[in-house]
């Protein structure tokens, strides 16, 4: 770095000249001796100063020489100036950093010369960094050492410069574990020492890379420095052993009596600096049922400090992957360090790590009705198509543990009717529950008696496996009776018609309108009574349907009535059935006729009564055609018949039978050309 140049020296007076008349002098001094302070590293050319001096006041003629390499003087005009950069670190050290320098003034042509003696002092500039010396460093210090231990002192920086440019000041970058402190030596050499402040691990960190710094105190220009020291740690006997492998794990397949080794564990002496790995055992801790033991030696690996134990099945044991433990088996296993080959006891530096055994699994289970083989389930009749039958959890299970051996198809093998019921679901893995569905409700009829129990036999067998194993399980289905059925009329009738005398007595046997149930039981048990606005002319008997009468009866004024039937079953259901009284006339009244004479005309051999004799009757009994007769005056022939009218059955038309007419000489005697009739009506009951 190249300083700002300062001049420091001016050899000419401000006024006046020396008293030294007659001779060649220094204007300034008579005693030719001066002093310069100069900066180092001044660039070459830069002016310093001037020299003057006179001869007599007189020094037109006066020239100048400097004799020196670092510096020259114009001869002319006495000005002298760097010939070269001057580095104040480059010189003797016994001058104490000042340069002589002697200048020559001669006056021609008297050949008069006088020499000057210049000291100059070569001013500092901080242009060094600092330096290490004995470089590289590198350190140890044992994981074992205490916080304060002071394990290294080589560290030694210098600075070439001077004053505070030359005063260091040394720290520690980045160390958090250590701490550097310093020791001064010199004016300018200084001492680094390392102290370990936190403790150090070997089996963490092996080694640390800590960088030192070196700063001058330069107020306008610091400098610095850095080096790298190497702490080493070294290892000590406190860490238990470590496993090769963090994670152990085998394989072996379930039920295996043939592989009897499953394979290495290795474990070494966690502290593995020099002379410091001990021999280390192998133990199984907590193996759950003692399947396993270890081969092991002593002898460690060829090129390796790690111990090895061979992992071997015992005699006769055999993993299930079936049993509690499933397809996972495991245990821990200890390594121990001992003192060496030849003391073997044990000490407490010890270390486990977990071995997994994974169980392989092959197809040795066979799938299985869970709760069978035989189930009885009992449930009403009447479910509808795809409902489930309840009360019935079919568990199936096959206990291997992969799909390829655990899935199962369940189907229905038999039943006692085909296509009655169904399975679902159809496949399963591993283990689940299948419902019984009903596909066919018809056979779900407990009024039938051969439907009130059924056989149902699953199968279930493994789907994707060679062997096929398979198992099968026994339903047995009882069908309960539901107020299924409401109750029905005798031939399914819901009418029915009694006809009854009028004059018959209170209590008179009407009839039977009896109800059944097709249900069982209670349900089964139909009771009847009477309904609507006649209800009270009847009696019925509420377990045979029994109807007899309950008041009078009288055709006059009611010729027939209904009542309603109604049967209820032990469940609510009921059915309803109407019932007609007819009630019959009691024929207690005889017909009368409306007049008591009725006259027609006939013209000789005519038929044809003018007008027509029609004989009206009354009956309030009868509701049958009145029959009529003539009981006198008819003609031997017969020639006068009397028929019903088609209109009324009280009413009667005579007409004459006789197919040419009558004569007037047909009529009797003493009539006077008439025919006298006397005409009997008489109802069903005789009535007349």
């Amino acid at each position: 770095m190249k300083p700002l140049i300062s001049v420091a020296l001016l050899l000419v007076a401000a006024a006046g000249i020396p008293s030294c008349l007659g001779q060649l002098v220094w204007v300034n001094d008579c005693s030719a001796t001066f002093k310069l302070g100069l900066q180092e590293n001044v660039p070459v050319g830069t002016r310093l100063c001037t020299l003057a001096a006179t001869y007599n006041n007189n020094s037109a003629r006066v020239t100048y020489e400097a004799v020196s390499d670092n510096f020259n003087v114009n001869t002319t005009t006495g000005v002298l100036s760097m010939a070269r950069i001057i580095d104040r670190e480059t010189i003797d050290p016994a001058s104490r950093d000042t340069v002589l320098l002697t200048v020559r003034a001669r006056y021609n042509p008297a050949s008069l010369s006088i020499e000057a003696a210049i000291t100059i002092t070569i001013l500092d500039v901080n242009d060094n960094q600092p330096q290490f010396e004995g470089q590289p460093y590198s350190a140890s210090v044992s994981e074992a050492a205490p916080n304060g231990t002071v394990f290294y002192s080589g560290i030694v920086a210098t600075d070439s410069d001077a004053g505070t440019n030359a005063e260091l000041t040394l720290s520690c970058i980045n160390c958090a574990k250590f701490h550097l402190f310093q020791t001064r030596l010199a004016a300018n050499r200084y001492q680094g020492s390392l102290m370990l402040v936190e403790p150090v691990d070997y089996e963490q960190d092996t080694y640390y890379i800590v960088t030192v710094l070196a700063k001058d105190s330069s107020a306008t220009n610091p400098l610095n420095r850095t080096v790298n020291v190497i702490v080493t740690i070294g290892d000590a006997q406190d860490t238990p052993p470590v496993f090769r492998d963090r994670y152990i794990s085998f394989t072996i397949t379930e039920n295996n009596t043939v592989v009897s080794a499953l394979g290495y564990v290795e474990a070494r002496d966690g502290d593995g600096g020099d002379n410091l790995g001990r021999p280390v055992v192998l133990d199984i801790v907590n193996d759950p049922i003692g399947a396993f033991l270890f081969r092991a030696t002593l002898d460690p690996l060829l090129s390796s400090v790690y111990y090895r134990g061979e992992l071997v099945l015992k005699p006769g044991a055999v993993l299930d992957r079936e049993a509690w433990y499933g397809n996972f088996y495991s245990f821990n296993i200890s390594a121990t360090e001992i003192y060496s080959k030849s003391n073997t006891t044990k000490t407490d530096a010890v270390r486990q790590n977990a071995v997994e055994i994974i169980v392989i699994d092959i197809n040795d289970n066979i799938p299985a009705f869970v709760d069978g083989p035989i189930f009885n389930v009992t449930t009403p009749e009447n479910l509808a198509n795809l409902s489930v039958i309840g009360g019935l959890d079919i568990l199936v299970r096959d206990a291997d543990g992969t799909s390829r051996y655990n899935t199962m198809n369940v189907s229905v093998q038999s039943s006692t009717y085909a296509n009655v019921f169904a399975i679902t679901p159809s496949t399963v893995v591993g283990q689940g529950t299948c419902n019984l569905l009903v596909m066919d409700s018809t056979k779900l009829d407990y009024e039938v008696p051969a439907y009130r129990e059924h056989e149902v036999v699953l199968l279930l067998q493994e789907a994707g496996t060679t062997e096929k194993f398979s198992s099968s399980a026994t339903i047995y289905i009882r069908l309960t009776d539901i107020n299924d059925n409401a109750p029905t009329f005798g031939g399914n009738s819901s009418f029915f018609q009694f006809s009854v005398l009028e004059i018959r007595p209170v209590g008179w046997l009407v009839g039977h309108v009896r109800a059944t149930d097709r249900d069982s039981g209670l349900l089964g048990e139909v009771t009847h009574s009477l309904s609507g606005s006649n209800a009270d002319k009847l009696s019925i008997n509420a377990t045979t349907g029994q109807l007899n009468l309950a008041k009078p009866l009288n055709y006059d004024i009611e010729k027939e009535f209904s009542v309603t039937v109604v049967a209820t079953d032990g469940g609510g259901l009921s059915s309803a059935a109407v019932v007609y009284i007819n009630v019959q006339d009691y024929n207690d009244k005889a017909p009368y006729f409306s007049q008591d004479r009725y006259t027609a005309t006939i013209n000789e051999q005519s038929t044809i009564l003018i007008p027509p004799l029609v004989l009206k009757t009354n009956d309030t009994d009868t509701t049958v055609p009145i029959k009529f007769s003539i009981i006198s005056g008819n003609t031997p022939d017969n020639g006068f018949r009397i028929v019903n009218q088609n209109s009324s059955l009280l009413n009667g038309e005579l007409i004459i039978t006789r197919s040419g007419g009558f004569n007037f000489t047909d009529t009797p005697s003493g009539t006077f050309g008439r025919f006298i009739l006397h005409v009997l009506a008489q109802d069903e009951g005789d009535r007349r």
